[in-house]
């Protein structure tokens, strides 16, 4: 099982970034969440398997046809978080 936090750079807000996370996390089956910060940037935390996690954060990578990514960074976790599914309400901006 693997952990972790990462921020995506770029182009990211108002570009269906949040959704396309959501939905290619689901469709790995990987929980976590996903939300937009004031600095312009998305803030993402997956768990899964080792394999998953790495295609998912690949994807944050690419991300959706009109994102422009500039940078990823990503920091591997130690511990894990309480999270069953990949919730909706973590779409709120914060």
């Amino acid at each position: 099982m693997k952990t972790v936090h990462i921020t995506i750079h770029g182009r990211v807000h108002g570009v269906g970034f949040r959704q396309f996370v959501k939905s290619n996390a689901v469709k790995l089956g990987i929980v976590g969440w996903v939300q937009n910060t004031d600095e312009k940037t998305v803030e993402c935390m997956f768990q899964g398997e080792d394999k998953t996690v790495d295609q998912i954060v690949e994807l944050c990578n690419i991300g959706p046809m009109l994102s422009d990514i500039k940078k990823v960074d990503v920091h591997v976790m130690e511990e894990t978080f309480p999270y069953e599914t990949f919730p909706y309400e973590t779409f709120e901006v914060l």
